[in-house]
């Protein structure tokens, strides 16, 4: 086929694609293999970065025309005009990439762990009875296994030794702050 045939047939073909016709009719009316139809839209419409930018240049140009029109008009008073304005200047700033998101990285960082105050005093109790001598530990399970009447009454049959210093001679409840300064008023 000639230069001048393929040129023919190639506009041909763009015809027939723009009137609405679909690709595998126009392949087999015009008896296009599936490359040679591939060649016909490219030359038609080439889809290269060339292209792309001619296509948003021209597409640029038309889009700020009607800018200029609409601006006139909101300026004038007419909302719908700023509102079609607007979105005008949003569709620029699309083809032209200035909408993109901007890239952010996070990073999750996470934040020192912080113990509560209830936690921290219970470390405080807990290292205080980790510091007993196992004897120590030894007796407070055991006093803790009782009532403090079973407790008073075990140290009162101990006699003179070491627990008869710590409780009282006599089952008298001990004085509180309290009960002394009632006592000294009543004096």
């Amino acid at each position: 086929m000639s230069d001048t045939a393929l040129i023919d047939r190639d506009e041909a073909v763009a015809t027939a694609i723009t009137d609405g016709r679909s690709l595998r009719r126009i392949q087999r009316d015009f008896s296009l293999t599936e490359a040679e139809l591939d060649a016909a839209l490219e030359k038609s419409w080439p889809v290269n970065n060339d292209a792309r930018i001619r296509m948003i240049k021209h597409d640029l140009a038309r889009l700020e025309r009607v800018i200029e029109v609409l601006f006139e008009k909101s300026i004038a008073g007419d909302v719908n005009a700023s509102i079609a304005c607007i979105r005008g200047w949003e569709r620029k700033a699309a083809l032209l990439g200035l909408d993109s998101a901007q890239r952010i990285d996070l990073q999750v960082i996470k934040p020192p762990e912080h113990k509560s105050q209830h936690q921290r005093i219970s470390e405080v109790i807990q290292e205080f009875w980790n510091r007993m001598t196992p004897a120590e530990r030894e007796l407070r399970d055991r006093l803790n296994g009782m009532n403090a009447e079973k407790a008073l009454e075990l140290l009162d049959r101990l006699g003179n030794g070491d627990g008869a210093a710590l409780a009282p001679s006599s089952r008298e409840p001990i004085a509180t702050g309290t009960d002394r300064e009632r006592d000294t008023d009543a004096t």
